[in-house]
């Protein structure tokens, strides 16, 4: 009779004792689950940053490329320019050249006229006078005649004179033409060779391009591989402590004073990876540390980095529902703290996969995401 009492007792103590190994077990499992979540997240947020950084390196490879080429750009037209003074230099050379073979063949025949008369003159002698003088009506005559011979012979020697000026002006031009073709040629070959060092510099960046594209979708695959585990990981601890009942009420505006909304619920083209993506919340677009306010009383789930949402709280209001902040500069809560509707627990940023300083906000539904303006509306 009274082994009865005792095996009952027995029964109850061991019942307890399988419900605190259970629990026990259990929350053993959710902080085992919640490690390897914050140790996932700092994975992800050194993704990011390595995502960050190779998105700015193929910025500034664009920005190279594009003065890169617009240098050879450039430089075409400055050979095409040059090419066209060298042309017209050549030309120029050889019109000198004509007229320096010109010059030279009138000098030559005022000369050989000149030696003519000399030679005639040196030869007759005062001969020469003798006939000129018994050619003379009278002796005015006679000096009118030798004065034009004087100045025949004069006329000569000046012709020839300036004759030799104008070749050695135009063989000086013809020479300084000469050394403006060859400088023209230096600088043509020195525009060619640096077009040439550009164009090797230029396949090169857009080869280097080429690579940090490949490392870019990697590191995004890389990314979302985590960003899965991640919400796997999310979910588990969500379900293991989401609260049964939903606290009831309408939810209230998380960022109290701006309404705008830059990018709604719904597929969206991505700002950053360009690609056609379901966009999971609404962004509102707000200044940088601007107060949040939670959107309905709950208990905070999870207070930390979460991958491309960068620094983020996830708010169990009950009955499936919870709410998401990220893109946070500043968390002001912890995780398993209970926090009033409307009280103050962030300010706004830019972390995470992110191009500007805004609020992302999701409602979950049994983690299902759901239209937020179906639950809470701004003015």
């Amino acid at each position: 009779m009274k082994r009865e009492p005792l095996r009952r007792l027995s029964a109850f103590i061991l019942i307890v004792i399988l419900m605190i190994t259970s629990v026990s077990f259990a929350n053993d499992e959710i902080k085992r689950k919640e490690r390897e979540l914050e140790e996932l997240n700092a994975k992800i947020e050194e993704l990011d940053a390595s995502i960050s950084q190779n998105k700015n390196m193929q910025n500034e490879t664009n920005q190279k490329i594009k003065n890169v080429m617009g240098s050879i750009k450039a430089l075409e037209g400055e050979i095409k320019t040059l090419n066209s003074d060298i042309e017209i230099t050549e030309a120029s050379i050889v019109e000198k050249t004509s007229e320096l073979e010109a010059a030279e063949i009138k000098i030559g025949e005022k000369t050989d006229l000149l030696n003519d008369r000399l030679r005639v003159m040196y030869k007759t002698g005062t001969i020469g006078y003798v006939e000129v003088l018994f050619g003379a009506e009278d002796f005015t005559d006679l000096l009118s005649r030798i004065d034009m011979l004087q100045k025949v012979l004069v006329h000569d020697q000046n012709l020839i004179e300036f004759l030799k000026e104008q070749r050695d002006i135009i063989e000086t031009k013809k020479i300084e033409l000469e050394t403006v073709k060859v400088e023209l040629l230096d600088l043509f070959t020195s525009k060619l060779k640096k077009q040439d060092e550009l164009t090797v510099a230029l396949n090169n960046l857009v080869a280097y391009q080429g690579d940090l594209r490949n490392d870019a979708a990697a590191l995004e695959e890389m990314e979302q591989q985590m960003l899965e585990q991640a919400d796997q990981m999310t979910t588990f601890i969500k379900n293991m402590k989401l609260a049964a009942t939903y606290v009831g009420g309408e939810m209230m505006w998380p960022a109290p004073g701006y309404y705008s909304i830059s990018s709604y619920f719904g597929n969206r083209l991505h700002p950053i990876s360009k690609e056609y993506k379901m966009h999971t919340g609404i962004d509102i677009e707000t200044p940088r540390k601007t107060p949040l306010v939670a959107a309905q009383t709950g208990t905070v789930i999870f207070a930390n980095w979460f991958a491309g949402y960068g620094k983020a709280i996830i708010i169990d209001h009950g009955g499936g529902y919870a709410t998401l902040y990220g893109h946070l500069d500043v968390i002001n809560v912890n995780v398993g703290q209970v926090v009033k509707k409307g009280e103050n627990i962030a300010l706004s940023g830019n972390t995470g996969y992110s191009t500007g300083p805004h609020l992302h906000f999701e409602v979950r539904m049994n983690g299902d995401y759901v239209d937020p303006l179906t639950y809470v509306k701004g003015n």
